[in-house]
């Protein structure tokens, strides 16, 4: 498929610029690049956000204003590298003829700690932001290459004492820092053909700005505005070739379908984003410069939902292998000796514990992997461990209902991951002691009513009145399904409970544990439209683009830590995922249609599968998944036994 030809619902890629849209910003970056250029809230200024930090919500920012003098027609284009952008900028002509002068106006984040910027040279400037992170000071340096040598410079604000209005000064320092750069835009006595236009080459590191000269040199030295946008569209095209879909005679609806599922896997390559910088040094967690010698170093793990490294580990398997030595080595360079994130470190042990199920990583590091995730589900220097591991649970207290509810499936959850991997290496003592932590959501589910509710650290349920705006909280419980059910008082009430309950992402899927499965298939199909339609405006929360992914293929990682994915419908007729070592999967529901809604079997390799779920070693040998197609649901079809998904309590 060439990217050049492909329009999508949120992914535009028209000949000289790839742009996805994300609500209603215009982002730029290369799959899993760690600068994202967007459109500023002022529609004309360049933002820059460089991911700097563990978290996917933390970085630093630049941004570029275009000064017009009032003149209307200012455009511009963008092309992304990994870490950096570079831009074509057009200053509006005035009665056929360019404009002489054009000037740029950059400025840094306003709540920084301490901020410089250094001329280098008559067309080239660094820059220097140290903020407050969540794990210390956080640094972020840059490196910018005018295609016109810069005419004059000076701040823009007061951030020196005495200083104000001195020009030409080649360090500016500061806590608040403008500065303004001019230059000729055009020769007064010839006209050509690129007067007016500016172009301008930024690159970030973690490092220092030697880091950010060398990645601006290796990435874009030499190469033309037009040159970076190819390579841009190279490296797009092959980051979606892993999956092909077939739908010929598609209808409207499955053209949208098509372009939202680009448009979602192409989100799901945002985050984590590479650390390193070409030489191979990144920023360690104990915030020391490090070399990777042996992986490419990622970062931005958290927060990212249930099924997104599940997705990377499906497609992307190498880049999984990435992800988890990036996690580890944090663990041996900071203090504390836990992995990256908040809480309960869901996303990192989740990525680790997934990755070995899957066998993405080898036998040799199960020891590892498990000595990891002891030290960080029983951190004593964790904050919120502590006192979960002695009550049970999160207490309404800690930081509201909705929260304590989330983070103290979080802590059931992770637990239960280390004694997946404790249970690996035959550790029974500790297996034993993590044991009653993996029902620690119990705790929150109120026997009479059966409904998740907050409680308080007296042990009392909490009566606010919001005691059960969140009532449906733990009706997905990936680890424990027929616990889950069992306390819901079997298969048909918790139907009933999932039938009124507000939609979320994991709730079609949660009906193989009914009597009534084919309602699942009903609601992805219905959830599936409303997204491929959704339109920028919309208030309502948008679903995760892994979970658009996942169930257009009719495949879902209900519960990340196993091999198992849970059975769906697929959105499209056929869809071919190339995987590794160069074997192919085929998902094909040769009969669907409008009508033809509802699964009625599922045949893997011609043969009959009568379970809900298939496991990932079965799909990584290749073959083909049939999706058998009717227009009335099989209403006699449920799952029990063996033939249902993973459960802790299995009976």
């Amino acid at each position: 498929m060439r990217l050049r030809s492909l329009i999508l619902t949120t992914v535009v890629v028209c000949f000289s610029v790839f742009s996805i849209h994300a609500q209603t910003e215009d982002l730029f970056y290369l799959p899993f690049g760690a600068v994202h250029a967007l459109q500023h809230k002022d529609p004309l200024a360049l933002e820059h956000r460089f991911f700097n930090a563990p978290s996917m919500h933390e970085y630093g920012t630049v941004v570029l204003v275009p000064e017009t003098a009032g003149r209307s027609g200012m455009h511009v284009k963008t092309a992304a590298t990994l870490r950096g952008a570079m831009h074509r900028l057009y200053f509006p002509w005035e009665w056929g003829r360019p404009p002489v002068r054009g000037e740029l106006r950059l400025d840094l984040l306003p709540d920084a700690l301490w901020t410089q910027i250094s001329k280098v040279d008559e067309s080239t400037v660094t820059g220097t932001v140290l903020t407050e992170g969540s794990s210390g000071l956080a640094h972020t340096y840059f490196a910018i290459r005018f295609s016109r040598p810069i005419k004059e410079y000076g701040k823009t604000g007061q951030t020196q004492e005495g200083l104000e209005g001195v020009l030409a000064f080649p360090v500016m320092e500061g806590t608040d820092l403008s500065v303004y750069f001019s230059f000729d835009l055009a020769r007064e006595q010839q006209t050509f053909a690129n007067d007016g236009e500016l172009e301008i080459h930024i690159a970030f590191s973690a490092v220092d700005t030697k880091g950010a000269l060398q990645n601006l040199e290796t990435e874009q030295a030499g190469k033309s505005f037009e040159s970076l946008v190819w390579e841009m569209e190279q490296v797009w095209e092959q980051a979606l070739s892993v999956v092909h879909i077939e739908d010929p005679g598609q209808t409207e609806s499955q053209a949208a379908y098509k372009n939202r599922f680009y448009a979602s896997l192409a989100e799901s390559m945002a985050w984590p984003v590479i650390a390193q910088d070409v030489d191979g040094r990144y920023r360690g967690g104990d915030n020391s410069v490090r070399v990777a010698d042996y992986h490419v170093h990622y970062q931005g793990f958290y927060t990212a939902g249930w099924a997104a490294y599940p997705l990377t580990t499906l497609l992307k398997p190498q880049m999984a292998r990435q992800f988890a030595a990036s996690v580890l080595t944090w663990v041996d360079q900071h203090v504390v000796g836990a992995l990256p994130g908040i809480d309960f470190r869901k996303e990192a042990v989740l990525l680790l514990t997934d990755a070995q199920a899957k066998d993405i990583l080898p036998d040799s590091m199960v020891p590892l992997v498990t000595q990891v995730l002891e030290k960080t589900v029983a951190n004593p220097y964790l904050l919120l461990i502590p006192k979960t591991r002695k009550l049970g649970f999160v207490p309404v207290e800690f930081a509201g209902a909705e929260v304590s509810l989330e983070s103290t499936l979080d802590f059931s959850y992770v637990n239960w991951c280390f004694i997946r991997m404790a249970s690996a290496m035959g550790n029974a003592n500790a297996v034993q002691a993590t044991r009653p932590y993996v029902t620690a959501y119990q705790w929150l589910l109120d026997g009479k009513q059966g409904y998740a509710r907050p409680r308080n650290e007296d042990l009392l349920f909490y009566n606010g009145k919001d005691s059960l705006a969140h009532k449906d909280a733990l009706l997905y419980v990936p680890h424990n399904m027929e616990d889950v059910v069992d306390r819901a008082r079997g298969r048909r009430e918790y139907g009933k409970r999932l039938d009124q309950a507000e939609p979320f992402a994991e709730l079609p899927y949660l009906y193989v544990w009914t009597t009534t499965p084919w309602k699942g298939q009903e609601q992805i199909r219905e959830m599936i439209d409303k997204a491929a339609h959704r339109q920028p405006e919309d208030e309502t929360p948008a679903l995760p683009p892994q979970w658009f992914v996942f169930s257009s293929l009719g495949l879902y990682p209900l519960c990340p830590g196993t091999d198992q994915y849970v059975l769906g419908v697929p959105a499209f007729k056929k869809t071919t995922l190339r995987l590794e070592g160069g074997k192919e999967l085929v998902i094909e529901a040769p009969q669907m249609s409008v009508k033809n809604r509802y699964v009625k079997n599922v045949l893997w390799n011609g043969k009959q599968h009568n379970k809900a779920y298939i496991t990932h070693r079965e799909l990584m040998q290749g073959g083909v998944l049939t999706f058998v197609m009717g227009s009335l649901p099989a209403r006699l079809k449920t799952f029990r036994g063996e033939n249902l998904p993973y459960s802790y309590l299995k009976k």
